[in-house]
């Protein structure tokens, strides 16, 4: 196995994402070969967590076979050493080795740590811990030239950036922002080009960044202006989710084939594996939010959606749950920027509805006749229908679920129709009774049991309407 490869089980050991096979081979690979040990106790050397390399030299012994391995003859100096005395020495060997090295940023725990701003670069401006339990270090290629102090001012192309802990944000010369969700490993390429190794990343795009790329195992995603997810899973697995504007993505199966194909707002694309190409049905949108969210009270009721669209459509559109998320303006559909749900007047919306998981559809399934969606609930609740009042009630509604006899509004904001263009230019309004153009009637249905509830369509679609929306409020008592 080459040293890269061996290093990339190391991080994630270190980083505590390894999978018990991938273990294995790991302990294989120390128990028969002395230079893998090597690397080993040098990566772990440079490891902010694990700093102290008994930890290391116990993990090697505890390899069976590996008892008799005479330690290396520097830890007994090294663990009388104070921690800082450790890292700085770790960083001094470091700058004379070929091989990648690690150059550690810890956030404190009480408080985020300020900017690092980048002097010696035209790729990136700054890096920002975005959370207070943010771990991270650079992998620098190519500088063993260079003191630590220079290499701690510099990013240059080829230095990967690995994330164990937390949120980073990537703040780049043009104006992009790229988000890491820990665990990441994000490799610099140029100012306009990126590669994920591993993890997941939220992207912002200004206009000044278009044509920003990120590269993975099986794709380039080609930014055109927007803000977009990537996430790669360990064996190169590959989820792309557009938010707002529109991707490019370029990939190839596993029969070589070259395919492209363009993402717009709400669609999602996974290419396995072996690059083949599928729909995402869900998403769970927390998981690529930029912000501090606030951990959640309870276990979420919506558990899972999908639909019976066919597999061979070209619908790429997905359905985004939001776990304990209704409330004013909450955004309502993953395909419409600015349409959001509001009170119908200052009184604000039924104070049942207030912190519920609902579920973000697309406005666009309005339109399929046949549409069946199913809604997976994990627990007993009130399951609730938003239904826009412009639209005949259908059959299913009025069979399976009970009008409340309340409404609630619908702020459509400014919205991009394909066959008039550009439709209410006025910006969204803030709080309840804003700027509230389309009333939508409660509809609920009580579930006693945890279960999969099957919703139909609109029947009689038209284009100024809203599809219905989703929510579900657990059962205080049976």
């Amino acid at each position: 196995m080459d040293d890269t490869k061996l290093r990339l089980k190391i991080y994630r050991w270190l980083d505590g994402v390894i999978e018990p096979q991938e273990n294995s081979e790991l302990q294989a690979i120390l128990a028969s070969d002395a230079h893998a040990r090597d690397v080993f106790l040098k990566c772990v050397g440079l490891h902010a967590e694990l700093c102290n390399s008994a930890t290391a030299q116990n993990y090697l012994e505890s390899i069976q076979g590996l008892a008799s391995v005479p330690p290396d003859p520097s830890l007994s100096t090294r663990r009388e050493e104070n921690g800082a005395s450790r890292i700085w020495r770790y960083l001094a060997l470091a700058a004379t080795v070929v091989i990648a090295v690690g150059l550690w940023r810890v956030t404190a725990t009480s408080e985020l740590q300020t900017a690092v701003v980048v002097t010696d670069s035209e790729i990136l401006d700054t890096i920002k811990p975005l959370s207070t339990d943010c771990v991270w270090y650079v992998e620098q290629s190519g500088q063993a030239d260079k003191t630590v102090q220079e290499q701690a001012n510099s990013f240059l192309a080829g230095d990967v950036i690995r994330l164990s802990k937390g949120r980073l944000e990537l703040q780049y010369t043009h104006g992009t922002s790229v988000v890491l969700h820990a665990p990441a490993a994000y490799q610099l390429i140029t100012d306009m080009k990126s590669r994920v190794l591993l993890g997941r990343l939220t992207a912002t795009v200004p206009t000044e960044g278009i044509g920003f790329s990120v590269l993975t195992p099986r794709a380039t995603v080609i930014d055109l202006g927007t803000e977009f997810g990537v996430e790669v899973n360990d064996d190169g697995a590959t989820d792309v989710v557009v938010f707002n504007g529109e991707v490019d993505v370029d990939y190839n199966d596993h029969t070589n084939n070259h395919s492209a194909q363009r993402l717009r707002m709400g669609e999602a694309v996974r290419l396995d594996a072996v690059g083949t190409a599928s729909r995402i049905a869900q998403i769970d949108g927390q998981l690529y939010s930029k912000n501090n969210l606030q951990p959640p009270t309870r276990p979420a009721v919506i558990s899972g959606v999908f639909d019976n669209i066919a597999r061979d459509s070209t619908v790429l559109n997905y359905y985004e749950i939001v776990a304990q998320g209704m409330q004013e303006d909450a955004p309502a559909f993953v395909d419409r920027l600015a349409h959001q749900w509001n009170g119908i007047d200052s009184s604000g919306m039924p104070p049942y509805l207030v912190g519920a998981d609902y579920v973000k559809t697309f406005n666009s399934d309005k339109f399929h006749r046949n549409i069946g969606i199913s809604v997976v609930l994990s627990a007993p609740c009130d399951l609730y229908i938003l239904f826009d009042d412009r639209l005949p009630t259908p059959a299913w509604l009025q069979k399976e679920f009970q009008d409340t006899g309340d409404n609630i509004g619908m702020d459509t904001g400014p919205f991009h129709s394909p066959a008039t263009g550009w439709q209410n230019m006025d910006s969204a309004g803030v709080g309840p009774g804003e700027s509230v153009e389309d009333t939508l009637s409660v509809w609920v249905k009580k579930v006693s049991e945890p279960s999969t509830i099957l919703l139909g369509s609109t029947v009689t679609p038209q284009s100024h309407s809203n599809m219905y929306g989703i929510v579900a409020v657990p059962l205080t008592s049976p």
